[in-house]
This record gives C-alpha cells, structure tokens and sequence, in this order.
C-alpha cells in the first residue's frame, strides 16, 4: 500500500460526490470521494490527510501515452462529450463497442477534446469484473 500525506487544497462538490485537490509536497493529486463536506469532518481546505492506494493501481508510462504499463489499450473515435460542473462523459467508438468514460472536467479541457478525435481507451486489468 502507497501512503503520502498532504494537505486538502480545494474541495468541488456535485451531489454526493467530492473532487479534491490535495497537495503533497510541490505536487498537486486529485482525488474523487463519495462523500462530501457536509457528511465527513474531514473533508476541510487546509486539512492534513493521508492518501493511499495500492500498488496495482499505479500507471507506468515512459515517453508518449502509448507507451506505459497498462495492458488494456483500446483505440478509438470520440464520438460525444458531456460536460458537468466538475466531470465530463466521453463516448469513445471503438472496435469491441462504444465505451464510457468519466473523467475531469479540467482534464477534458486540458487535453482539449472534442468529437471526432482519435483517443486511446486504457484499462487496467485488475479494474476489470467478470460476469457469466
């Protein structure tokens, strides 16, 4: 298990889900939570707080984003983007099907999306359930 403390930094809130921003040294982490301020004590900006995860849940990448440790890469066309006040909804058109993603609303604007544009789908193995 990977332990780093920092410190909450900013708190966005949308029905019962938290988006934060903790800063851990010089670097800023953000973390979704089901939970929001008002039903956890802990959800305050300045609160010093211990982030965890497990080691199978860290993404290697060296170079460009097709070259990291994920097993699952799956290409793609956007084919819609919805944006929330703190997430956005990608539809990616891909061979096996159109899959979902959820990510943040920052990060959509950061890498600029829109339809059209040619994606990758990365999927970790171990974040896969199966169903008979």
């Amino acid at each position: 298990m990977n332990k780093v403390e920092g410190k909450i930094k900013t708190i966005q809130v949308q029905a019962k889900l938290s988006l934060l921003t903790v800063e851990v040294d010089t670097i800023l982490i953000e973390v979704v939570v089901i939970d929001t301020p008002e039903t956890s004590t802990y959800l305050k900006v300045g609160c010093p707080i211990q982030l965890m995860f497990k080691e199978i849940e860290v993404i290697i990448g060296k170079g460009n984003e097709r070259s990291n440790s994920l097993e699952n890469k799956i290409n793609g066309t956007l084919k819609s983007i919805q944006h929330g006040d703190l997430f956005s909804k990608i539809i990616v058109a891909t061979a096996i099907g159109e899959l979902t993603s959820i990510i943040s609303f920052h990060m959509a604007i950061e890498l600029e999306l829109k339809p059209e544009d040619k994606i990758m789908a990365m999927i970790k193995s171990t974040d896969i359930m199966l169903s008979a």
